[in-house]
């Protein structure tokens, strides 16, 4: 027995260490909480400032997406300077809206947007799109109907590689009319339209014609010659 404790009865030595028990209890549970705060609250002081800068992340990547495409359902096309993709998903989904105003600005007709030579690479590709279509910025000056006999609709493909062939002339439109035929006529004497794979086959004589004539005379060389089709 420590010499502290000679003097204290017997009979209170177990409430002595109880006493001194729950001092230590207090000590070992005040020694463990400094001993999880020391360990644990940096890593959730971390963790939390992690889960911040991710959520403001977040937030910013959200925000950004909703503005571009924002911007992107509200990109106007340019009638001098047209997007040929913008051109083209307009034509498909028939919001197409360019047109040519009278006096009293009451539409009057679509127009042509102004390509450029620049431009035929991308027309080329998009002319793979074989898509029927009801509207199409037509030659003004054709008083003819616009699709060929038996056809009720414009072939998308056609009419991409009629507007190639309008920055080629130099005239805007290919020809009077937005469709391809078969040079020579029928026992009737009426010109053909052509199929949809005759569409794709002239597509391939204009992808022949611009990568051989880009950096040349690429105007003077006509890609239907001795082919078999003409444009109407």
């Amino acid at each position: 027995m420590n010499s502290s404790n000679k003097n204290i009865p017997s009979y209170a030595m177990p409430y002595l260490f109880l006493s001194t028990s729950a001092q230590c209890g207090k000590f070992v549970k005040k020694l463990n909480l400094n001993i999880f705060h020391a360990t644990f609250f940096p890593i959730y002081r971390h963790t939390f400032s992690e889960h911040l800068h991710l959520a403001a992340m977040k937030k910013m990547v959200f925000f950004t997406c909703l503005t571009l495409l924002f911007v992107s359902c509200n990109k106007e096309l340019k009638l001098n300077d047209p997007d040929p993709h913008l051109f083209v998903k307009q034509i498909k989904q028939g919001t197409y809206r360019l047109h040519k105003k009278g006096e009293n600005g009451d539409n009057l007709w679509l127009e042509m947007p102004v390509f450029s030579p620049v431009d035929i690479p991308v027309l080329l590709e998009l002319a793979s799109d074989t898509t029927h279509i009801r509207d199409y910025p037509l030659n003004p000056i054709s008083s003819r109907r616009p699709f060929p006999e038996g056809r009720g609709y414009f072939i998308l493909g056609e009419c991409l590689l009629w507007t190639v062939e309008g920055i080629r002339n130099g005239a805007r439109y290919g020809s009077l009319d937005p469709f391809l035929v078969r040079s020579e006529t029928d026992t009737d004497g009426n010109y053909m339209a052509l199929t949809t794979k005759e569409i794709l086959a002239v597509r391939e004589l204009y992808i022949e014609w611009w990568k051989n004539h880009k950096n040349g005379n690429w105007k003077g060389v006509n890609p239907l010659e001795d082919s078999g089709y003409i444009w109407f």
